[in-house]
């Protein structure tokens, strides 16, 4: 997730996620069912409906750095299933505008999203076509906001196997 200040002409803000690229996997490297809130690469959890799946560090299948997080759901429940990182000095971001994009190879439609504990903002889903897609979505954080955190995840799963791969958040 990015901020870009006002006064940054080029455009170009700085990453506030902490694990972005999914090259730290102090955890471990691949977790079968993990449980509701369980970490897999630095600082991303489970959350959502347990399906059956599995998380791996993938090194073979990458956008940029030498890994990224593959998803392989094996069956489904027809529920909403995500894998988040959340931003623990949200309220440094109250008020302003946030821009989330990520890499995305996927046989299923996957969206991402950004969320400030009062209002979900989704992307557009990524088509499914198996080849890698930039999706990208913006929020303005409430200055309400209890938290804030980028995912990304199936809002409801029907797919029965579906896989992606996600780099360069």
């Amino acid at each position: 997730m990015t901020y870009i200040p006002p006064s940054d002409i080029a455009g170009l803000g700085s990453n506030i996620l902490t694990n972005g690229g999914f090259e730290t996997w102090s955890n471990g490297t691949s977790f079968t069912n993990p449980a509701a809130s369980s970490f897999s690469a630095d600082q991303w959890k489970q959350a959502g409906t347990t399906t059956a799946h599995t998380i791996t560090q993938e090194s073979t299948t990458i956008d940029t750095g030498a890994y990224s997080l593959k998803w392989n759901i094996t069956s489904t429940t027809g529920a909403s299933v995500y894998i988040q990182e959340t931003v623990n000095d949200y309220k440094e971001y109250l008020g302003k505008t946030l821009s989330l994009s990520m890499r995305i190879k996927s046989n299923a439609a996957i969206q991402i999203w950004i969320t400030d504990g009062i209002t979900v903002t989704y992307s557009n889903s990524h088509p499914g076509d198996n080849t890698w897609r930039t999706i990208s979505v913006s929020a303005t954080i409430s200055n309400s906001a209890t938290a804030l955190g980028a995912a990304f995840g199936y809002s409801t799963i029907t797919t029965p196997v579906a896989i992606s791969f996600i780099d360069s958040a």
